[in-house]
């Protein structure tokens, strides 16, 4: 198994956290995945501002009682941002992305591939070693999309939380940049998880010649790089982007374009009287089937279940519970994309969003909604259902 060299304060933080993880669960694995997996952890200063996301692998069921108290201890406990997931050998071995699922989908995920492809552990019993069998091939153009959207989202939380600074402003638009370049090369079949091999591969050369992207996407080249730069070296202060807001957000729009086109095009999304992206993807019940995980006959209500099953709470709120013919995931996702999109237009009214979180909330409770109440309330049921 290959080591990498993690600061002191990291390695030590390791060796800690695979004592209590292993006596808790007693998995076979503990891995790595993340920024840490990937080998992109960043620091601002002396502040490290990476959290770390855990998996471990087990051969057979574990409780979730005890996954639940360990991960609340260990965030209690470190002064870190802990995530903690948890797989079973036999699933990942056959790519099965869904812990409630019992066959492979199709395709991988992307969260798959960072975790499981070049595989970094922290602990494995008697030093033994995963059987998996993955590319980047695997991965579809929908979860390129679906990076950005999410990368759009914490744009969004940024613009309407109060309490933001620098460090996180710079961070998160460092985060985009550098998820615009990974989408790319998803897309395009280029993409590696070390950093390195992405910093080296995403170049001028490669989007020159890409007759779909505009100027606009091309002239940002030079930020893009510089966040992938920043990665590398494991230094936020490497990342020094001049441009004004309004300048990023069209760079943003640009590129989400250019990922909806090819979106359109991989998954032959129909076009019906020059509708919106988001109208025919809404539209489109074969895509939302496609990309929840699992393969069922009634995956779509199946999803929507699982995550009222996790969130009981949304009973308690205006939400059309009741609503099975769209997913919930895909349209919490549609309406982060057209929020941003109308945003960077300055459209404060946000009709396309309204629109289509209305599949979900009642229309009566999104007309009373002030601006930042609406944004919120969309951030609120993207962490939710995302």
């Amino acid at each position: 198994m290959e080591k990498i060299s993690y600061p002191k304060e990291v390695q030590s933080f390791f060796n800690e956290i695979i004592l209590k993880i292993r006596d808790s669960l007693d998995p076979d694995f503990i891995l790595i995945a993340g920024s840490f997996g990937k080998e992109s952890w960043l620091y601002s200063g002396q502040e490290l501002i990476s959290d770390f996301e855990l998996v471990f692998v087990c051969k057979k069921r574990w409780s979730l009682n005890k996954k639940k108290l360990l991960l609340k201890e260990l965030n209690k406990e470190y002064p870190y941002e802990i995530s903690l997931k948890g797989y079973l050998i036999d699933n990942i071995e056959n790519k099965i992305i869904s812990n409630y699922a019992v066959k492979n989908p199709g395709y991988i995920s992307l969260d798959f591939f960072d975790t499981f492809y070049d595989t970094k552990y922290i602990y494995a019993r008697n030093n033994k070693t995963l059987d998996i069998d993955c590319s980047g091939d695997e991965i579809p153009v929908w979860e390129a999309w679906r990076l950005y959207v999410n990368r759009m989202g914490d744009l969004l939380e940024m613009d309407y939380n109060e309490k933001n600074n620098i460090q996180k402003f710079e961070y998160y638009w460092l985060k985009i940049f550098e998820s615009t370049a990974d989408s790319y090369l998803i897309i395009n079949k280029r993409y590696y998880k070390n950093i390195l091999n992405r910093y080296k591969i995403f170049n001028k050369e490669l989007i020159e010649n890409d007759v779909i992207l505009d100027d606009k996407c091309k002239s940002s080249i030079n930020y893009i790089k510089m966040a992938l730069f920043a990665r590398y070296k494991h230094d936020l202060g490497y990342f020094r982007c001049e441009l004004s807001i309004i300048e990023r957000k069209e760079i943003i729009n640009s590129w989400m374009n250019y990922f909806e086109k090819k979106l359109s095009e991989k998954e032959q999304i129909p076009v019906k009287n020059d509708k919106s992206f988001y109208i025919n993807y809404l539209n489109n019940n074969r895509l939302q089937k496609k990309y929840l995980g699992f393969k069922y006959i009634y995956n779509i209500t199946l999803s929507n279940g699982i995550r009222l099953l996790h969130n009981p709470n949304l009973l308690n709120y205006p939400f059309k519970f009741y609503n099975n013919s769209n997913s919930w995931r895909h349209i919490i996702l549609l309406s982060i994309s057209s929020a941003f999109s109308e945003k960077s237009l300055s459209n404060s009214n946000f009709p396309q969003a309204k629109y289509i979180l209305s599949k979900i909330i009642s229309e009566k409770e999104i007309i009373t909604l002030t601006e930042k109440k609406f944004i919120n309330t969309i951030l609120n049921y993207w962490k939710i259902l995302r």
